[in-house]
C-alpha cells in the first residue's frame, strides 16, 4: 500500500516528525505575517489555517486570524478568536493587544487601556500596543504608566522619532518641560524641520518663560 500523502517515510524518527511539524507550523505562521503585512487577507487566512490545524495548542495562529477577522470588520468573530488565543496562552501578549484593539473599537477606554497595559507588561516590545495605550492615556487623562513604557521602548529605539515625540507631548501634559525640550531637540536632529516639533518647542519655551525659566532656555540653545 502507499504512503498516505504527506505522511513521513516507515522509519521516521519521532524527533524528526516533531522537527518536520515544526518547521511547517512556523513556515505558515511567518508567510501568514508576511501576507497579513501585505494586507493579502485571504492568503494570510489560508496560512494561519494551516497552522492552526498543524500546531492547535498554539495560541499566534488565533491571534493572526483573528487579525485577519478584525481588518475585515468582523469584530465579534476577532473578539471570539482573540479570547481563545488567550486561554490558550494567558501570556499571549498579542492576543492582549488585539483584545484591548476590539474594546477600544467599543469605546471602551478602561478595559482597553487595561489590556493594551497588560500586553505591554508581556511584550515591552509590542508596538501596536505602545501606540494604543498613548491614545487611550491621552483620553483618559492617565499618562505616568504610558511614560514609564514609552521610556522602556525607546531605550530600545533611541532613533524613533515618533516615539520620541509621544513622549515629548505626554512631558509636556505633566508639566515636565525640561525633558519635553531634550526629546523634542533629539526629534528635530532625527528630523530637522519637523513643523509638529517645531510647534511644541515653541509652547515649550513659551511654558518655561512663563515658569521663570529663562536662564535653562538660554543654557540649552
Amino acid at each position: 500500500m502507499g504512503l498516505l500523502r504527506g505522511c513521513p517515510p516507515n522509519g521516521t524518527t519521532i524527533a524528526e516528525i516533531k522537527s518536520i511539524v515544526s518547521n511547517s507550523y512556523e513556515e505558515m505562521q511567518e508567510l501568514g505575517n508576511c501576507h497579513l503585512a501585505m494586507a493579502d487577507l485571504a492568503k494570510a487566512k489560508r496560512c494561519f489555517s494551516r497552522a492552526a490545524a498543524v500546531a492547535p495548542d498554539r495560541a499566534e495562529p488565533l491571534v493572526g486570524l483573528a487579525n485577519v477577522s478584525f481588518q475585515l470588520g468582523n469584530h465579534e468573530e476577532a473578539y471570539r478568536q482573540f479570547l481563545r488565543a488567550l486561554e490558550l496562552d494567558p501570556r499571549c501578549g498579542g492576543a492582549c493587544a488585539g483584545l484591548a484593539m476590539i474594546y477600544q473599537q467599543r469605546d471602551d477606554c478602561p478595559n482597553a487601556f487595561d489590556m493594551y497595559l497588560r500586553a505591554l507588561e508581556l511584550e515591552p516590545d509590542n508596538l501596536l500596543a505602545l501606540l494604543g495605550l498613548f491614545q487611550m492615556s491621552r483620553r483618559m487623562g492617565t499618562f505616568k504608566q504610558i511614560i514609564h513604557y514609552l521610556e522602556v521602548y525607546r531605550k530600545g529605539h533611541p532613533d524613533d522619532s515618533a516615539v520620541l515625540f509621544c513622549l515629548a507631548s505626554l512631558y509636556v501634559q505633566e508639566n515636565h518641560l525640561l525633558r519635553a525640550r531634550e526629546l523634542l531637540l533629539e526629534v528635530l536632529d532625527l528630523e530637522p524641520g519637523k513643523p509638529e516639533a517645531n510647534a511644541l518647542l515653541s509652547q515649550v519655551h513659551r511654558g518655561m518663560l512663563d515658569s521663570r525659566h529663562p536662564t535653562e532656555i538660554a543654557g540649552h540653545g
